[in-house]
This record gives C-alpha cells, structure tokens and sequence, in this order.
C-alpha cells in the first residue's frame, strides 16, 4: 500500500510494512528527516499531524526558516534522446525547454485529475455522458483533450461488451 497525506502544505509518503503490520512515512519535499508512523490510519494520521507541527515548532525555536516544501525548481534527468526531442519541440513551439516540460506536467496533472474526479459513465443510444467534481479545475483546452481520449477508451470497452 502507498499513499500521500498533506497536511498544513507538507507531503508524506506513506507505506505499509506487511512484517511489521505497521503504516510508517517520510515528509517529502524537506531537507530535514521527519518520519511518523502508526497501527491504524488514526494514528498514522495523527502521528504525521504531530511530526509536521513539532518540525514547525523546532524551526521556530531555533530561528530556522522551515523549508519550503517546493520552490519551483528540480532538477530532472532523462535520456539524452528524449532530452533532444523535448529541446526541439519546443523550439517548434516557439517556447522555451521550462514553458515545455510545464505544459507537459500539467497536461498529465489534469489528466490524472480527470481520471480522479471521474464520477459516472451512463450510456444512451451509444451516448457517453461523463459527470466530473468541477470542470473549473481544468484549462478549457486540456478538459477538451483528455475527456476526448477518456471517452474513446470508454467507448472501445463498450464495443468490445456489445
């Protein structure tokens, strides 16, 4: 089992140890090591809300600027093939190499969101009809894109059940 928890804008990464029957996680996003854990999902949550605000706590009294759980830089290594694909189409674009691997992240993110927020598929007449949380989330441009392909999937699967 994997899983996130946010909490007062820090990440953690939780796992379950099947040996130690024991849920445990790792703040993510920080230099510092903070780590909380748990028998049930009460006590990891608590114990994650507890290691956050003593973190926060520790920062404040020793005059520490807690860090920033991201600061809008990171470094990404890939292979140099698709690194030079990635330059040169951008370069088609007319953007640079950050404003392309932006895009390319939030056209995922909303992707994923899409997919998340997804709530009912009803079919008429060979209709689909998708009912989502908010379409406000969503650039009009990227909604259109993923709900096109979101629903061809949905539409081969029905043809094969026909």
């Amino acid at each position: 089992m994997n899983g996130v928890m946010t909490y007062r804008g820090y990440d953690g990464l939780i796992r379950y140890s099947e040996e130690d029957r024991l849920f445990f996680g790792v703040v993510q996003g920080v230099s510092d090591k903070i780590t909380f854990e748990g028998e049930s999902v009460d006590e990891l949550e608590k114990d994650f809300h507890e290691a956050v605000d003593d973190y926060l706590a520790f920062c404040r009294k020793i005059g520490k600027e807690p860090d920033k759980t991201y600061r809008g830089s990171f470094n990404v290594r890939i292979a140099p093939e698709l690194h030079r694909e990635a330059c040169r189409q951008a370069c088609r674009q007319g953007i640079s190499l950050n404003q392309f691997v932006e895009t390319a992240i939030r056209r995922q993110l909303a992707a994923d969101s899409v997919q998340e927020n997804y709530k009912s598929v009803q079919t008429s007449g060979g209709w689909i009809s998708a009912s989502f949380d908010s379409y406000a989330d969503y650039g009009p441009d990227m909604i259109n894109g993923n709900v096109i392909s979101f629903h061809r999937v949905l539409d081969d699967d029905m043809k094969q059940r026909m």
